[in-house]
């Protein structure tokens, strides 16, 4: 049996998925966790980073609030909608309802509706961060789920790159767990990877079986609903007869996904050493990026590189799904990945540069990635599968970028 399925009973943590996940689809910089107080159960948090206003899901009456007016206690019937004793623009900032669906929001809604298939489903961090021998931790879930490793890996090096991050700082680091695992009546049925990867069990004898969330809902025309009835035949389990007949998933469950678009961005062509400067002042002084006003900097910086306004020729969402961007630079040793990985960790840079999708540092090398993405004024000179200078003839500006970026991710 799974250990660990949270405090709240069945119809509450039904209730709070859901207010979660829509809260976050409206609202795509909030996060959803996984804590719990010392001496008490584990609950679901959903969080504005690591000090702002978060809810929390710790109460079958209702979900208590934490914000810069207090904390106030909240039941379900002020949730639906929400109510207005809490001034909600002043704690999270402005909802936008008809907010596209973002890759970590899309497996927000995908859990959500897991979870709603009956009080047999639940739902835990597979954890990197836990007890010895956790044997639903992310490394002990490999064996059932290979496709992982991948993922596994690559959170690893960011999570020993940001903890080197925190000693350099002098200051505790925030670690939020990426993976999800999904159980049915205690047994492990996928892992769904906030990247927007879903994860079936197969035995290793056979191909990884890895669907891309946000390509899968597009390519089939599903609803989350759909996707979540067909991801439970897909794992071998099968739906009651009540939730009608899925669509058939597991037909095609032993195709490989394609893989990720993998593109390096040359941020020291585009930082200036007066740049990297700011952003070591504010790291060391131990202030979040917003604090420091450092996205103001980075937006002059980027605008410098790729033209005004460029961050408004962003890659549409269902694109941007399918890619895996990490920012490159030079040096690789770690003392020098400090201060990318201190912007990585902020929600509002992920979100305000790559659109919700997982940002990278310096994961992949040169001769990796498919796309390496450097300024032609200050770009060094490398060998990369393609190369793009900004700024040359045929790629003039950012806007002309996403648009060839666009086109390689669609085939």
């Amino acid at each position: 049996m799974v250990g660990d399925t949270g405090r709240l009973g069945y119809p509450s943590m039904k209730v709070a998925w859901k207010l979660a996940a829509g809260l976050a689809r409206a609202r795509p910089w909030l996060t959803i966790s996984w804590i719990a107080h010392p001496g008490e159960e584990h609950h679901l948090v959903l969080h504005d980073g690591v000090f702002a206003a978060a809810m929390h899901f710790d109460d079958d009456a209702g979900p208590t609030f934490a914000g810069k007016a207090g904390v106030r206690s909240l039941e379900w019937e002020e949730t639906s909608p929400l109510t207005d004793l809490v001034d909600w623009v002043a704690e999270w900032g402005p909802a936008d309802p008809q907010s596209e669906r973002m890759p970590k929001t899309a497996v927000y809604e995908l859990l959500s509706a897991l979870v709603d298939l009956g009080p047999l489903w639940s739902v835990q961090p597979a954890r990197l961060l836990g007890e010895d021998g956790d044997p639903w931790s992310a490394y002990a879930l490999r064996e059932l789920f290979p496709s992982t490793a991948s993922a596994v890996d690559g959170y690893l090096e960011m999570l020993e790159g940001q903890f080197h991050e925190g000693e350099i700082g002098g200051h505790p680091e925030y670690w939020h767990e990426p993976l999800w695992l999904v159980s049915r009546a205690g047994a492990p049925a996928v892992v769904v990877d906030e990247s927007g990867q879903l994860h079936l069990p197969h035995p290793a004898s056979t191909e990884e079986i890895v669907f891309d969330v946000q390509g899968t809902l597009l390519d089939r025309g599903w609803t989350i609903e759909e996707l979540a009835a067909a991801v439970s035949q897909g794992s071998g389990i099968s739906i009651t007869p009540t939730q009608g007949e899925a669509p058939d998933f597991a037909a095609s469950a032993s195709v490989p996904t394609t893989r990720k678009l993998r593109i390096c961005i040359d941020i020291d062509s585009i930082l200036t050493q007066e740049d990297w400067a700011t952003v070591q002042h504010a790291r060391e002084s131990g202030l979040n990026p917003e604090e420091a006003g450092i996205l103001q900097t980075l937006d002059q910086a980027f605008a410098g590189a790729f033209g005004q306004g460029w961050w408004t020729k962003g890659l549409p969402d269902a694109i941007g799904g399918r890619i895996e961007w990490t920012l490159h630079v030079g040096n690789n040793e770690v003392d020098r990945l400090a201060d990318p990985l201190y912007l990585a960790a902020a929600d509002s840079f992920v979100g305000f540069f790559f659109t919700g999708c997982r940002l990278l540092i310096s994961r992949f090398g040169v001769d990796d990635c498919d796309i390496y993405i450097t300024n032609s004024v200050r770009g060094r000179v490398i060998t990369a599968p393609e190369l793009i200078r900004v700024g040359s003839t045929e790629f003039p500006d950012w806007h002309s970028v996403a648009q060839h970026v666009s086109r390689r991710a669609r085939h």
